[in-house]
């Protein structure tokens, strides 16, 4: 059974990265000192008892927004993994050559995984968000691969009907 066609899986993947980068690209400019001078800056003052830096930015908020958005993926790239299986991709050597690729971009992830659990346990929510953006990345790039290895596996499983 499949859960959504490649082209819907594909639009879900575009949307949540799109809505993503949005959030994302403006703490990233914050802090490499871009400034856009059509944005006024906001004064912003530092406590140091909260977890906002002296950018001004939330990032406790913005690391529970990211583990949210990991969730998400994560739902995405298992569902692909299912189709994948239930249409047995082992038998096709490109196809099995694709999800191996995309199981070792998880597993490069792993460190950053277990870097952000233990920075958020810590409170530490500045290296926490930066840990947990990097295995997102990660997983992006795994999700990619997975969409084209469901895509070639659809085309192949339409030759061979």
């Amino acid at each position: 059974m499949r859960l959504f066609s490649g082209n819907i899986t594909r639009v879900l993947l575009v949307v949540l990265l799109a809505s993503v980068f949005a959030a994302d690209c403006g703490v990233f400019h914050k802090e490499s000192g871009y400034k856009n001078k059509a944005v006024p800056e906001n004064n912003h003052s530092s406590n140091a008892n909260s977890s906002a830096s002296d950018t001004g930015y939330d990032y406790r908020k913005m690391y529970e927004k990211k583990i949210k958005i990991i969730k998400q993926t994560s739902n995405v790239i298992n569902d692909v993994f299912k189709y994948l299986k239930e249409n047995h991709y082992e038998q096709y050597p490109q196809v099995k050559a694709l999800v191996e690729d995309a199981i070792d971009r998880l597993n490069q992830g792993k460190n950053a995984e277990v870097q952000y659990k233990n920075y958020a346990k810590e409170g530490k929510w500045k290296e926490a968000f930066i840990s947990a953006e990097r295995f997102w990345q990660n997983q992006v790039k795994a999700a990619e691969t997975v969409l084209q290895a469901k895509k070639l596996l659809s085309n192949k499983l339409h030759e061979d009907e």
